[in-house]
C-alpha cells in the first residue's frame, strides 16, 4: 500500500517496528508479554493512521517505540 500512497514518516515508523520484530524473531519469541503487547498496538497505530489518515495515530506508535 505504501508503494502506491508514499507516507514517508508512516515508511519510517514501519522500519523501527520492523527493527524490534526481527529482535523478537532472534530470540524465538522469548519476550515479556510486555513488550509483545507494545509491538501489538504499536503496529495498530500504524495501520490506524494509515487508514484514517490519523497523525495522532503515528504519534502514539513513535512514542512507543522510543520507549524501546
Amino acid at each position: 500500500w505504501l508503494d502506491s500512497n508514499p507516507d514517508t514518516a508512516a515508511r519510517a515508523t514501519l522500519e523501527r517496528l520492523r527493527d524490534h520484530v526481527k529482535r523478537v524473531e532472534a530470540l524465538q519469541g522469548d519476550v515479556p508479554p510486555e513488550t509483545a503487547t507494545r509491538l501489538v498496538r504499536t503496529a495498530r497505530d500504524i495501520g490506524r493512521s494509515l487508514r484514517e489518515d490519523d497523525d495522532t495515530a503515528l504519534a502514539t506508535a513513535g512514542d512507543r517505540l522510543d520507549e524501546f
